[in-house]
């Protein structure tokens, strides 16, 4: 399933109204024109229109016509809901189905805060994301159009955090923010997950702007539009929750430096992609060298979103790090490559897996160290094909800090040769295990071959190692 099938009611909304604002412009009015003097600082004028001699229309002109060329012919301005179809995605990651409507506001474990005039500490992830480039898109769709293409974004951000266990905290004009957070992990001692559910929401709607929107918005308007992703941990002990306002008038918010950092880094974030700050990145282990990168200012590296000196001489120097979209896109369910081979991995305490066996979905969660890890994959011949023999070959490729200290990242291979009479059901199979070492994203390559030559490449199966 792609992407676009994915969220195919959101998918399907922004090419109605692009190909209806398509329908309705004429030559005349591709582009969109301002006069310098109506709109000093904002207009884009086209160099070689007015070397035609085409003359420019006014801005209070071009906006008033604006309003009519683009009717809304949808049946009602109800917002779109892909919900049960994002839903699959929880199922893709292994979650159990979500029963619980999504609200907004106070985060559901903070509500007696509401009441009973107190606070409490508690750690939280905090993800914002706004829409960036939309202020003409008035001036060339209506403003029901607007409200449906902005919508339809805001909308499927919505659905895709509750799909990965977010909760929205509060929607700002064209923003959304939202925590990630579980009693359960903060008492496991696993706050890793709620990292990797807020990396993982921002992901995939990276790609919804990617696949979806950009494509169609671009051929349509030219319009520069885009979403930014800041994303941010910070740990119990430095995050505080409480009610603000009076009574009637108030919210239950968490009041953190590193909440504060997660909508810096929001700002400071390249048009589509996700920045994160330097505590996320340090508790699950993420280097320069495997998924991310840092930001690159007018030619020269910008390692971070703060960088201040006190009156005492002593420097505050907190890093950032963009994600690496279609690297880490790639590893996840709905961006690796179709395979013959088929892989499930499970993982528990000891080495046969008799205890606590758990299965486990590509980059869905963390998992503790020294478990095992048990690769089982299945490899199905085509018509015409018949080996009397397959090579599987897994191969590990170790990424950060820890690995990093070992020889070549304890990276190693491990083969195992299965004969056409090992057959189970008439599939070739062979499982391996590894134990979990090297806190960070590592990962296991398994390709079939036979006679030295590759029948199935290399898939990618990726760990999360707490």
């Amino acid at each position: 399933m792609s992407v676009k099938d994915l969220y195919k009611n959101l998918n399907n909304d922004i090419e109605n109204i692009s190909r209806r604002s398509k329908s309705k412009k004429t030559d005349s009015i591709n582009k969109c024109f301002f006069e310098s003097s109506a709109m000093d600082g904002i207009g884009l004028l086209d160099t070689e229109q007015i070397e035609n001699n085409i003359s420019l229309e006014s801005f209070d002109k071009y906006f008033g016509e604006s309003t009519a060329r683009t009717a809304v012919e949808r049946d009602s301005l109800e917002p779109l809901k892909d919900y049960e179809a994002v839903h699959s995605l929880r199922n893709a990651f292994g979650k159990p189905a979500r029963l619980i409507e999504p609200e907004i506001g106070t985060h559901p474990e903070f509500k007696h805060l509401e009441s009973d005039n107190k606070t409490s500490l508690g750690y939280v992830v905090t993800m914002f994301m706004d829409i960036i480039g939309s202020t003409k898109l008035g001036v060339s769709y209506s403003p029901e159009d607007v409200f449906l293409f902005k919508n339809n974004i805001i909308t499927g951000a919505i659905e895709t955090i509750n799909a990965f266990d977010g909760h929205v905290h509060r929607i700002m004009g064209d923003a959304v923010m939202a925590f990630f957070r579980s009693q359960k992990n903060e008492e496991d001692d696993t706050l890793e997950n709620s990292a990797i559910d807020a990396i993982n929401c921002a992901a995939y709607f990276i790609e919804v702007m990617n696949e979806i929107v950009k494509p169609q918005i671009t051929e349509i308007a030219e319009e520069n539009i885009g979403i930014r992703i800041g994303i941010d941990l910070g740990h119990k002990n430095f995050v505080l929750w409480s009610k603000y306002g009076i009574p009637g008038v108030h919210e239950v918010t968490a009041t953190s430096f590193f909440v504060d950092i997660a909508s810096k880094l929001q700002h400071k974030a390249p048009k589509n992609s996700i920045m994160l700050g330097e505590t996320l990145v340090n508790k699950l282990g993420l280097t320069t060298n495997d998924y991310l990168e840092y930001k690159s200012k007018n030619g020269e590296v910008d390692r971070y979103v703060i960088d201040v000196t006190a009156k005492d001489k002593s420097r505050l120097r907190y890093k950032q790090y963009v994600l690496n979209q279609s690297k880490y896109f790639s590893l996840l369910p709905h961006g690796t490559q179709p395979s013959r081979i088929n892989v499930i991995i499970t993982y528990s305490n000891d080495e046969y897996g008799l205890f606590n066996k758990i299965e486990y979905k590509n980059c869905a969660s963390a998992i503790p160290k020294n478990k095992w890890v048990k690769f089982h994959a299945t490899f199905r011949e085509t018509y015409g094909e018949q080996y009397e023999a397959l090579k599987f070959k897994f191969r590990v490729v170790n990424h950060g800090k820890e690995a990093g200290e070992k020889d070549n990242n304890d990276n190693h291979e491990t083969e195992i040769i299965k004969k056409a009479n090992e057959k189970e059901n008439g599939v070739f199979v062979a499982s391996h295990k590894e134990r979990t070492s090297y806190k960070g994203l590592q990962h296991m390559y398994i390709s079939v071959i036979s006679n030295g030559v590759v029948v199935e490449k290399e898939i990618i199966c990726s760990i999360f190692i707490q």
